[in-house]
């Protein structure tokens, strides 16, 4: 879907994607992976996202290049791909809302957007984890 856009686009997406991860300092194994895929789905290499990360992006340049973006489908698709990696540690820090808060305001979207995306994140947290536990026996703990 988004292979179509252009390469200094799709490396401000992995930029943002950096910079989310590392929005409270620590950057989970988690994180990395969900970083990985997105990527690998974007279009850029894992050379590329390790590019990234041995020269992570400022705030303002990440913020500079996606204020320019004019297509919708790129701009909430940086959005819903934000989230996934702010909630795959299975923690959502202030430092990481604040950061989504302002990359949200860069991109031009509404909160109802933002909202709508992030319960649409933890419904597919949950799902996940009830075929975990439906995996470990533990269906009739619902």
């Amino acid at each position: 879907m988004l292979n179509a856009f252009g390469r200094a686009d799709l490396v401000s997406f992995g930029q943002a994607l950096v910079l989310m991860a590392s929005a409270d300092d620590h950057v989970t194994a988690d994180e990395r992976t969900a970083i990985t895929r997105v990527v690998h789905d974007v279009g850029l290499s894992v050379e590329d996202v390790e590019q990234i990360w041995r020269a992570p992006p400022t705030e303002s340049a990440v913020v500079e290049a996606i204020s320019l973006w004019r297509d919708e489908v790129l701009r909430r698709a940086l959005l819903k791909d934000l989230l996934l990696v702010a909630y795959a540690d299975g923690e959502f820090s202030p430092t990481e809302g604040l950061l989504l808060e302002r990359l949200r305001t860069a991109l031009g979207l509404d909160a109802s957007v933002q909202d709508a995306m992030e319960a649409w994140v933890r419904r597919g947290i949950a799902w996940q984890q009830e075929g975990l536990d439906l995996c470990l026996g533990k269906e009739g703990d619902r």
